[in-house]
């Protein structure tokens, strides 16, 4: 045994197992890493997904429940106006007196908090009577956008949804919706207003987490931006309708994309939907930090996590293969030695 070890074969032989060793070990390490950031990397994308997926179930349900909670009110108020348009095409509120005439006209007004009071435009714009007894009459309305509209659209006969406007009646800021009120003939008979406050949407918007959920905004005819949270006064009244991300959504009607923030500077999703049968959209937008930001303090915890385990396989590695080269150097002196001892001796 001891002539097989000091054998040039014998040196050979253990030469050639410790260098093996050592690769094997590099290589059996390597995978081991390999497979590490494999695993981390498939459980990220799995929990980038996951993040994505919740962001938008969570986006989907909010515009789901504002689309609703706005279509009703605006539904309410559009019932409130066609009551008046109704009994102002009768003959026999036509000839009842002023004050039973605006009993019969508004019995049917809604008066809900967030909703203000109507208001009847004769054919030259002014005030003739309203839903509450201490509207101002005689004031002229005829410079207004909906009186306007409807004055230049003898042939509309919907419900007008006008952009954000202080209202002279109230002083409050207001979205006027408005229905055109029309003679037997034919003819344009005057304009039936009231408003949607905007205090109240913006109540009502505010019970939505926006930090977290992001910018909710509702948009109404020719892009016009009625409400929007986080609040920004500059922003409303604003016409985004030139927007590629804002002809989308026209176009979509309903759906998630990711495209250019509309108000403001970079990439947003939007998860948006039409609301009810009138010319509104509803939109949530999220920026991607915002969508990943747990994602990403849990990617930068796992990944300091498999550095230090990467850093700790890869120092074993080194120590070891520095190990086996002394070991080999110490043994390849030593079979020096003997090999002079033995000369020696012969």
């Amino acid at each position: 045994m001891e002539h097989v070890e000091t054998s040039p074969a014998g040196r050979l032989y253990r030469s050639w197992l410790g260098r093996s060793l050592g690769r094997w070990l590099v290589l059996a390490n390597f995978l081991t890493v390999t497979g590490l950031i494999s695993v981390a990397a498939l459980l990220l994308w799995q929990m980038r997904t996951d993040a994505e997926h919740r962001s938008q179930l969570t986006a989907n349900s909010l515009v789901q429940v504002l689309g609703r909670d706005i279509a009703r009110n605006v539904e309410l108020y559009d019932l409130s106006l066609l009551a008046v348009v109704e009994g102002f095409g009768r003959t026999d509120v036509a000839q009842a007196s002023p004050e039973l005439r605006r009993m019969i006209l508004f019995d049917r007004a809604a008066s809900a908090p967030g909703f203000a009071f109507l208001l009847l435009l004769d054919t030259n714009g002014v005030i003739a009577s309203g839903s509450d007894h201490l509207v101002p009459k005689g004031l002229d309305r005829s410079d207004t956008e909906y009186f306007r509209h409807f004055a230049a659209h003898p042939n509309d006969d919907g419900l007008h949804i006008s952009p954000p406007a202080i209202s002279r009646v109230s002083g409050q800021r207001m979205i006027m919706l408005s229905r055109r009120l029309t003679n037997p003939d034919g003819s344009f008979a005057g304009v039936v207003v009231g408003g949607i406050k905007i205090d109240y949407l913006r109540s009502l918007f505010a019970s939505v987490d926006a930090e977290h959920a992001g910018t909710v905004t509702l948009y109404g005819p020719k892009g016009i931006v009625l409400m929007r949270e986080p609040f920004d006064q500059s922003a409303i009244g604003v016409s985004v309708a030139d927007t590629p991300s804002y002809r989308r959504m026209i176009v979509m009607r309903e759906g998630s994309f990711v495209g250019p923030a509309m108000v403001g500077e970079g990439q947003r999703r939007f998860t948006f939907a039409r609301i009810g049968t009138e010319p509104l959209t509803l939109s949530i937008a999220l920026t991607p930090s915002t969508i990943y930001a747990e994602w990403w303090h849990r990617a930068i915890g796992l990944g300091m996590v498999l550095l230090s385990l990467c850093g700790v396989t890869a120092g074993l590695t080194w120590w070891l293969r520095r190990e086996l080269g002394r070991r080999e150097q110490a043994e390849t002196k030593l079979l020096a030695a003997n090999a002079r001892l033995a000369a020696q001796a012969t």
